[in-house]
């Protein structure tokens, strides 16, 4: 009797876990990107301590429910985004700019807390519910931003001037929707093409053509050149892949029809266009989008159906060869004839790289897709280049590039990112940063290639492969939401790679636990220092000065490193007529932060005498072409 109990109530315990564990798998991934990733990106500092405090409670709890041991690959990656964050943080024992460092270290340990939590939720059986998840929230969020632009009187505020009419929402930059986009429709494609039910396939496939619509909204080139390359590292990999070509260019005719419809519609891709004129093409091509989606939705279920009962003979591989083979040669003979050879194209396409951009200035801002120029990366790459090659070792601090940039003869327009995390992470973190990231986007890869034979290991592989490459060449690294996407990408492909592990020991779980709770309390107070300069932001914009005083003080007990607190703190006093005290506060952020020109200015205009002329050679030194100087 009791023996016949204890077996009930393990099966109906491992009923109950075989449910949960591919709910709480997709819910991962899902709430963590639609959250994130939600809120501007991920790109704000209040999201990152969020979601390392959320994260890290998150790793605590597993770390007490979860018995497997992992594996080699997932403990790289867990180690290299620990030792990224802690790299990142000890950074500060010889940063240029302490407060930067310590300010964007939360971010890091955000990073290594959704790497941990992932590994240690998500099972080999339920990677494809976490790549599903993600799935989910970046159809989502492209729905809604595509809605913005298709239908500007219902969603959203219109305004097709600003940022050259180029789609940015919720992401609020377009490059990151870009690349934020290529990654759903790489992951849509891997479904669509190698889900294990018909339903799955069907389901998968209907976002395609919006998703396609949505990144060409975004007018962003990265995406384009990210795309590509996520698909022919999918297609090397892919045991089958003459099946993924032909799924791919059947859906992708479907997703091209939805470009093409868009590109035509004047009011939603002229800059300057007016709200009537947007709102009728809007509404007049959504009928057609829709129809794209269930177009595209059918094609994937009649391809699987056929797929499953028709085995496809030989004669029409080779056929299929044959078409693929002709198509290359007549692209590369078309272009040669068009173009010249490629040693010229190569020649052209560097000139026009390095190149100012083309002004948009009328007619369709698709038009810049055909823009080859970089919009002056070269010159960030370069600044990132010379700093490395002052600090090799080390590099000259975390989070200091935009003092790099404002200091450097290069510097021609305003930006705080590299646009290139490989460079970036050279520049202020060295050769030792660099291979510590390498350890946390290896594994992945490595894991990819091992578990190539399981169905949607190439199209995952070919998300993240878009992203590293995107992440190269813009600042994907700082958008939380979009590199957030990307790791659980990489987590799922660890997972894929995952054999059978023996129970994780009791001293494993311990020490593991107490430094998840370490983390999330330092994350809390992250949490509560960003709040604090929340609220006394908003004080001082209401005129309230005294309650902005007081939160100002408040926020540095939890961050005692921090300038914005310090600079809250002087308005508040400049507005209470407190001069002296102003005084005193900004000489201590210069202390604090003395290579920032903003630093010095802000004491050049509370100084008087030779100390204001000193504070403003040093701030001309620092930066000589600041608009305010």
């Amino acid at each position: 009797m009791d023996s016949t109990v204890t077996v009930e109530g393990r099966a109906s315990a491992q009923s109950y876990r075989d449910y949960l564990a591919p709910l709480a798998a997709f819910l991962l991934g899902f709430a963590l990107i639609a959250l994130v990733a939600g809120t501007a990106g991920g790109f704000r500092p209040t999201t990152w301590a969020w979601t390392a405090l959320l994260t890290w409670w998150l790793v605590v709890l597993a770390l007490i429910l979860v018995r497997r041991r992992p594996g080699f690959l997932d403990l790289a990656m867990v180690a290299g985004a620990l030792a990224f964050a802690g790299w990142f943080a000890a950074s500060a024992l010889w940063s240029q700019s302490v407060p930067s460092t310590l300010d964007e270290t939360i971010r890091y340990i955000a990073y290594a807390g959704i790497v941990t939590s992932a590994l240690l939720v998500v099972e080999r059986r339920t990677a494809p519910h976490l790549v599903g998840g993600v799935l989910a929230a970046i159809s989502l969020l492209g729905l809604y931003a595509l809605g913005t632009r298709i239908l500007p009187d219902r969603l959203g505020s219109f305004d097709s001037v600003a940022a050259n009419y180029r789609l940015s929402v919720p992401i609020t930059y377009w490059n990151g929707l870009g690349v934020f986009c290529v990654m759903g429709l790489l992951l849509a494609l891997g479904f669509a093409a190698r889900g294990e039910r018909l339903a799955t396939r069907i389901v998968a496939a209907a976002p395609i053509p919006l998703l396609a619509a949505t990144m060409y909204f975004t007018f962003s080139r990265g995406a384009w050149l990210a795309l590509l390359v996520g698909l022919a590292a999918g297609f090397v990999i892919d045991p089958r892949r003459l099946q993924l070509t032909f799924v791919t260019a059947v859906l992708g005719l479907v997703a091209a029809a939805a470009v093409v419809l868009c590109s035509r519609a004047d009011g939603l891709v002229t800059k300057g266009a007016t709200l009537a004129r947007a709102t009728h093409d809007g509404h007049r091509v959504v009928p057609f989008l829709l129809g794209l989606a269930m177009l595209s939705a059918a094609i994937a279920g009649a391809l699987a159906v056929i797929e499953r009962r028709l085995p496809v003979p030989g004669a029409a591989r080779v056929a299929w060869i044959a078409v693929l083979v002709v198509l290359a040669v007549a692209a590369v003979g078309v272009t040669w004839q068009k173009a010249g050879s490629p040693v010229h194209v190569a020649r052209q396409v560097w000139a026009e790289a390095h190149a100012p951009p083309r002004a948009v200035t009328g007619g369709s801002v698709g038009n810049r897709l055909f823009d080859l120029s970089s919009n002056g990366r070269f010159e960030l790459w370069h600044t990132s280049w010379d700093a490395f090659r002052a600090h090799p070792l080390a590099g000259s601090g975390g989070g200091t590039f935009w003092q790099l940039w404002a200091a450097s003869p290069r510097q021609s327009f305003a930006t705080l990112e590299g646009h290139s995390v490989y460079l970036e992470t050279l520049a202020e973190l060295g050769i030792v940063g660099l291979a510590i990231l390498l350890c946390l986007l290896l594994p992945p890869l490595v894991a990819a290639v091992r578990a190539r034979s399981t169905p949607l290991v190439p199209l995952v592989l070919a998300a993240l492969v878009g992203w590293l490459a995107h992440a190269g060449i813009d600042w994907d690294w700082e958008l939380m939401g979009v590199t957030g996407a990307a790791l659980l990408c990489g987590v799922a492909l660890v997972t894929f790679d995952r054999r059978e592990s023996r129970e994780l020991p009791d001293w494993i779980r311990i020490v593991g636990g107490v430094a998840a709770v370490v983390l999330a309390l330092a994350s809390m107070a992250s949490v509560v220092s960003l709040e604090r300069l929340a609220t006394a932001s908003s004080a001082l914009g209401s005129g309230n000065d005294t309650k902005a005083l007081r939160d100002a003080r408040s926020a540095r007990t939890f961050a005692p490193w921090s300038v914005d607190a310090l600079d809250l703190l002087a308005e508040a006093q400049a507005n209470l007529g407190l001069r002296a005290d102003v005084l005193s506060t900004r000489r201590r952020i210069v202390a604090r932060d003395p290579n920032s020109w903003s630093a010095w200015l802000n004491l050049a205009v509370a100084a008087s005498g030779t100390e204001r002329r000193h504070a403003a050679a040093e701030a001309i030194r620092l930066n000589a072409r600041a608009p305010r100087l």
